[in-house]
């Protein structure tokens, strides 16, 4: 029987006004990776440069435990005029708005790369923020040298691992938890998606399923402190699966 592969995968950021939990997120983190390394787990993190900037410390502590990747995120979470026109202009209308986008995006990815070599680290692995999507950003990922991005949620079977623009692609395959924070802010119950959540990867572990799941910490520590996430950790333990990080695959041979 062939083992069945998991990404877990998860983003972090810095505060962006949004509510005061997120001056915690890199100490979520912390958590996060720690939960995994207890049951013998590996994870990417996503982290905006920013973040990175605001708690060294704690990244180098996070890396020195070895179980977790940490990847770009973009720097700012594209939360300055110039990106939110760009992810606007991208989500509306399908534009790039080029060659503005590729002059923010060589930017973007100096700040993030620049803010990971405070900690001795060059990341080959990217996610953009809200998941925005652009040639122009792959073509400078690539030149920056990066491998490996995920920025796509296509739910299937198995990981549908592509390349093209010169990066592998590794897409999550299972339903996130992106709602969690928006109705949390906004004063809602977000139980019901970690119940759906827990149910839906539970699903796919029982079917042995390839799965590259997205699982926030800030998210995780909003359902139940992070209980639901110590369920699935142990859920992909006790399958065997072979937990791998995002930089394994850099080379594009792994095809689910």
């Amino acid at each position: 029987m062939t083992t069945p592969i998991v990404f877990i995968t998860g983003d972090c950021h810095h505060y962006l006004g949004d509510h005061p939990i997120q001056r915690q997120e890199a100490v979520f983190s912390e958590q996060w990776a720690r939960i995994l390394a207890d049951f013998g787990l590996n994870g990417t993190l996503f982290v905006t440069g920013k973040c990175v900037l605001d708690s060294r410390t704690l990244w180098n502590r996070i890396i020195d435990q070895g179980n977790v990747e940490i990847g770009g995120h973009t720097y700012n979470a594209l939360r300055d005029v110039v990106g939110k026109m760009l992810k606007m202009l991208w989500r509306k209308f399908g534009l790039e708005l080029y060659p503005l986008s590729s002059c923010y995006w060589d930017r973007e990815v100096e700040l993030s790369l620049a803010a990971f070599r405070t900690l001795g680290v060059k990341p080959v692995s990217w996610r953009t923020h809200a998941y925005l999507s652009q040639r122009s950003l792959y073509k400078v990922l690539r030149r920056r040298g990066f491998k490996v991005v995920s920025n796509y949620v296509a739910p299937g079977s198995t990981i549908n691992i592509f390349e093209t623009d010169g990066l592998v692609h590794v897409p999550v395959n299972v339903m996130t938890d992106d709602e969690v924070f928006e109705l949390f802010i906004r004063r809602k119950d977000p139980s019901f998606v970690g119940k759906r959540l827990y149910c839906a990867i539970s699903e796919a572990i029982e079917r042995r399923q390839h799965l590259c799941v997205q699982l926030h910490p800030v998210c995780m520590k909003i359902l139940d402190d992070f209980q639901i996430f110590e369920e699935i950790a142990k859920a992909i333990s006790n399958a065997r699966y072979a937990s791998l990080k995002l930089d394994s695959n850099v080379d594009g041979t792994l095809r689910l």
